[in-house]
């Protein structure tokens, strides 16, 4: 809740500040906004599959809301994607990346999913989809807009 203000603080002694958002808290986020330069905002899915990834009902909402936000902002940002063919199948990462460009984002960054660091136990080891040529093909649209992240 304090955020805000602290960053205030930072800027005050003339830095740059960058924040790293999941956008859980739309309304905590828009409150930063103002005091923003640049955000990494991680997007996990279209709206709908939100829940099925995070078991957390109004995750979507709350993720999608701080993208409208950030978009309507005048801050530098990136969307990042992790990438899990058993999360996110080419096909859901497609139409992810399809709405995501509708929407206006310009820059995204795509990141191979670290298993290691998951709390779902259950979730093997991903094949590194960065080295894909079909996402890469498919990602020709993003060209000089997005980042591959192993």
């Amino acid at each position: 809740p304090g955020l805000a203000d602290a960053m205030a603080e930072v800027r005050a002694f003339g830095f740059k500040v960058g924040l790293h958002s999941a956008g859980c808290y739309p309304e905590r986020l828009a409150d930063a906004l103002p005091q923003v330069d640049w955000l990494g905002l991680d997007i996990k899915a279209l709206p709908d599959d939100y829940a099925a990834l995070t078991g957390v009902a109004s995750s979507g909402r709350n993720a999608w809301e701080s993208l409208e936000r950030a978009l309507e902002s005048a801050v530098s940002l990136e969307v990042r994607v992790t990438l899990h063919e058993a999360l996110l199948p080419q096909p859901k990462l497609e139409r992810l990346l399809s709405r995501l460009a509708s929407d206006g984002v310009r820059r995204i960054a795509l990141q191979s999913c670290r298993t290691s660091a998951c709390l779902d136990p259950t979730l093997g080891p991903s094949w590194n989809m960065i080295e894909d040529p079909e996402l890469r093909t498919s990602l020709s649209d993003w060209k000089g807009r997005a980042v591959l992240r192993a």
